[in-house]
């Protein structure tokens, strides 16, 4: 409180106030020193909550773009460049590659190994990387969609959607040829 009391008598009309209240015994400048002093303290307090205010919410801005940079992003309805259809797609998983990972499966090297339809194959071959996993893994390894996301560290409801979009997109294609 002294540091506060010190930074207030500084200001030159502030000390002349003080000495007029403290040496004539003048109630009027002893008001208006209060009066000054209330405002000067209102002043710092009110300073102090803006900047604790500032400093929280920048803060918490920070976490929550933290946390937002983590999340996987789904972006829906994503072209399709090599058909022009449109399909559910999400960014790429930084924890593993979709295409090394069928082709390192240890039961079976690829999906289009299993499939004898030349349609189907071709089909097959025009879906994204993260489609034929999930076919793969729904149909040949007979997984459910929580054992999916589960293994691939995203969420139940993208494979789901994945999964939908890629037998739409396979429907259309064999149904067009």
């Amino acid at each position: 409180m002294d540091t506060i009391l010190h930074q207030f008598l500084q200001d030159p009309q502030i000390k002349k106030l003080y000495y007029e209240a403290k040496n004539n015994g003048d109630e009027e400048a002893l008001k208006r020193l209060n009066k000054k002093f209330n405002d000067y303290l209102f002043e710092i307090t009110f300073v102090s909550y803006l900047n604790k205010t500032v400093t929280l919410s920048a803060k918490e801005f920070y976490r929550k773009n933290k946390m937002l940079q983590n999340r996987e992003i789904c972006m829906l309805n994503s072209p399709n460049p090599a058909t022009d259809t449109k399909f559910i797609d999400s960014t790429p998983d930084k924890s593993g590659d979709f295409v090394e990972e069928i082709i390192c499966n240890e039961d079976s090297t690829t999906l289009v190994k299993h499939l004898t339809n030349p349609k189907l194959i071709k089909a097959v071959n025009m879906l994204n990387d993260k489609q034929k996993l999930t076919i793969y893994k729904s149909f040949v390894e007979q997984k459910s969609p929580s054992e999916i996301a589960k293994e691939l560290d995203i969420p139940c409801k993208t494979i789901r959607n994945v999964k939908y979009e890629a037998l739409k997109l396979l429907r259309q294609w064999l149904t067009s040829v």
